[in-house]
């Protein structure tokens, strides 16, 4: 049973690479329910003996839980919160379960082997990606892969780069140490790909602790081990410069001023402004923190830039500190130093031929850590979870004492206690991790059968999404937008003020405001929307938008001006226009240009007519249909942005050609009314795009010219996704009223 337990923890560490690094919601749902199973057929398979270090409960340690219980109580959001809890159980049932399954040295060779194997196939998916994507693109610019960013894949390609050098240091054949030393140098090569200076770094910390160890506590072979991790390094700065080229240096060079006020470098700048917010949470809430996974949330309220992305802090001791209070994270630090010591313990007892693997654990261990504080990894799971396995593997070390010492410690009643009580958190996390993935397969399925017009099995469906998860914002926001769609307002209001209750964050009091609004309950609804944009000043345009338009459809046309001048001082046109905001919300220039557009009317009324053509031009200028790609992503000519497809579309139109089979999705024929003769058609500007990578909704203004008449302009919607690396065209999409 232990070695079918082992193969299971082994599955999961080497598969959550390839489920978007574990970062897909029903994998952070399933990813706790999968281990408290585990725990519990390993308790009942006697696998736990109790003789283990992490089964002797210490203050400490319990201090630590009473401070992350006491945190998560007074969070500010609890379905945060609870998600958190749920991935902090089950990296702890992983160290456990490690501790006690990982004592033979076989197995723990087999652990590092799975996480090099597993850097390995990242690191290949990674590279197909990248010579598969258009030149000059996002994709083509660094190794990816599955990750959500290259510095992460960097992260993770540390560990694997380490095991693998550990695994060739032990091997006692010239196979082995060559296969080894082979991944080792592969692994180093992606490393270098993904033009992570982060990750590059860190590497090197975890060489300097590889040549330190090897020199002191590998006898024999120690300085020849040494001179290698030099060489490696030596190696791997060649090999930057040579990837990198001239551009090379001057990336590196700014590195001394990475923490200066007035840097240069977007990425030091972008860290430095989360830097600060996070401090300045930390300094609002010292002791217990705005709650386990609360982060994202909350730093809305202290972000003063806007396009500034906030899920993470990018520094994990940061992030921790913030959440869960500095107390707690100076108890989890201190565990990581302990590990780290236990470890050096173990290296010191080990046989010879084990102590390489064991100091590639170590190192890999150091240089993740040196990571984690310039960014996310420990936040995702595929990083995360191999963490937690390879601390504990530290700790299954053969225990101080006799077999006899051992036993009797079994027998006491402290491990027992500890037992029952891992068997409580085993059962908690499988129940609820159970009932969260189907509430979010639930939430899936109403979502696709909304957008198919289905509303009515749409609403059942999040229906039973809340009644598996009733602390969940997200099915309560949905069933408030099908009682807005069904014409049932109160409802709606009554959703959506349940909704907030559970997450009174911005989104939510902008949403309770357009149902209060539609509702008729004005003075609640300009409560709400004055309240969104308070709780987040920077994070979205559409909050100042809709509040602008609420005061001017109700007779405060002064103040609605007001609020439009604050919505361009904060998002100006220049901003609004630049990559971030492109990749980030790429409708926010065509909102902006509505924004201009409501000002310059608004003006005019007052007699401040320079002011309204200034905003006039502004506004037609933001509102031309752009053509640079989403997220820096350069796809096929003319259909490189779902501006640049419909353009093409209506382009041939007006042509009078047959539009190329190219433009639309594979299986979809062209929609549109026939015009008869080619006709005079073109697109005078963007009304709103909605748009991701890969998707968008596209609602612009069409001029259509005609024998003998004027032009006439109306409205249309298209979807559009990506195929085949292009933008295709897939369908209508719906038009709001009025």
């Amino acid at each position: 049973m232990a070695r079918a337990l082992f193969l299971a923890l082994l599955v999961l560490a080497a598969g959550l690479p390839f489920l978007q690094a574990g970062l897909h919601p029903v994998t952070q749902a399933l990813l706790p329910a999968g281990l408290g199973v585990l725990t519990l057929v390993a308790l009942a398979a006697g696998v736990f003996p109790g003789a283990s270090p992490l089964l002797r409960p210490r203050w400490p340690f319990l201090l630590g839980i009473l401070l992350l219980l006491a945190s998560a109580w007074g969070s500010v959001y609890l379905e945060l919160t609870l998600q958190a809890l749920l991935l902090f159980a089950a990296y702890l049932l992983a160290g456990i379960l490690a501790s006690q399954l990982c004592a033979p040295a076989a197995r723990r060779a087999a652990l590092a082997g799975t996480l090099a194997a597993g850097g390995l196939l990242a690191a290949g998916a990674a590279l197909l990606a990248y010579l598969q994507a258009p030149p000059g693109s996002l994709y083509g610019a660094a190794l990816w892969g599955s990750f959500p960013t290259s510095n992460v894949l960097a992260g993770y390609l540390l560990l694997g780069a380490f095991c693998a050098a550990g695994l060739a240091g032990a091997a006692r054949g010239r196979t082995g140490q060559w296969s080894w030393g082979l991944g080792a140098l592969l692994l180093a090569a992606a490393l270098v790909g993904t033009r992570s200076r982060g990750g590059i770094l860190a590497a090197g910390v975890g060489l300097l602790g590889w040549g330190i160890g090897a020199a002191r506590l590998l006898p024999g072979r120690g300085r020849r081990m040494a001179a290698l991790a030099a060489a490696v390094a030596i190696g791997t700065a060649v090999a930057v410069a040579l990837w990198e080229g001239p551009a090379s240096l001057a990336r590196w060079a700014h590195l001394p001023w990475a923490l200066t006020s007035d840097t240069g470098e977007p990425s030091f700048r972008w860290r430095q402004l989360v830097y600060t917010w996070s401090a300045a949470m930390i300094r609002d809430h010292p002791i217990l923190g705005t709650g386990p996974g609360t982060f994202p949330l909350v730093l809305g309220r202290y972000q003063q830039v806007p396009y500034v992305t906030g899920r993470y802090a990018h520094n994990a001791w940061l992030e921790l500190a913030a959440e869960t209070g500095i107390p707690f994270t100076l108890l989890l630090l201190a565990g990581f130093v302990l590990s780290i010591r236990r470890g050096l313990q173990f290296l010191r007892a080990a046989a010879p031929d084990e102590r390489p693997l064991v100091l590639g654990i170590l190192s890999a261990l150091l240089a993740s850590a040196a990571h984690a504080l310039l960014d996310f990894d420990w936040s995702l799971p595929a990083i995360a979870l191999p963490i937690c396995l390879l601390l504990g593997t530290l700790w299954a070390a053969p225990g101080e004492g006799s077999g006899t010492a051992q036993a009797a410690a079994a027998r006491g009643p402290a491990p027992r206690i500890l037992q029952g009580a891992i068997a409580v958190v085993a059962a908690v996390a499988f129940l609820l991790g159970v009932t969260r993935s189907f509430a979010l397969s639930l939430q899936q399925e109403g979502r696709a059968a909304l957008t198919q017009g289905a509303v009515e099995e749409a609403e059942r469906a999040f229906r039973a999404a809340r009644r598996l998860n009733p602390a969940w914002y997200a099915p309560r926001y949905w069933l408030g937008e099908v009682a807005l769609r069904r014409g049932r307002r109160e409802e709606a209001v009554a959703e959506m003020v349940a909704g907030a209750r559970l997450n009174p964050a911005a989104e939510s009091a902008f949403h309770l405001g357009r149902s209060l609004w539609a509702a008729g309950r004005l003075t609640e609804a300009e409560a709400a929307l004055r309240r969104a944009v308070a709780l987040g000043p920077a994070t979205r345009l559409e909050f100042y938008a809709v509040l602008g338009d609420f005061l001017g459809g109700t007779g405060q046309p002064a103040e609605a001006l007001d609020w439009y001048r604050r919505a361009v001082e904060i998002f100006p046109p220049p901003l609004v226009r630049s990559v971030e905001a492109r990749c980030l919300a790429p409708g926010d220039r065509y909102l902006l240009g509505q924004i201009l557009g409501r000002m310059a009317v608004l003006a005019r009324r007052d007699g401040r007519l320079p002011e309204a053509e200034a905003a006039a031009r502004e506004s037609a200028a933001l509102q031309l249909p752009a053509t640079e790609g989403i997220c820096s992503a350069f796809l096929a000519p003319g259909q490189g942005s779902p501006e640049a497809t419909l353009l093409t579309y209506w382009t041939a139109r007006a042509r009078g050609e047959s539009v190329p089979p190219r433009l639309f999705a594979s299986g979809i024929t062209d929609w549109h009314r026939p015009f008869g003769a080619s006709v005079p058609v073109r697109v005078t500007r963007i009304l709103a795009l909605a748009a991701s990578e890969t998707a968008a909704e596209v609602r612009y203004e069409l001029e259509v010219g005609g024998p003998g008449r004027p032009p006439a302009r109306f409205p249309a919607a298209d979807r559009l996704v990506v195929q085949g690396g292009a933008w295709v065209l897939t369908g209508p999409a719906p038009l709001p009223g009025g």
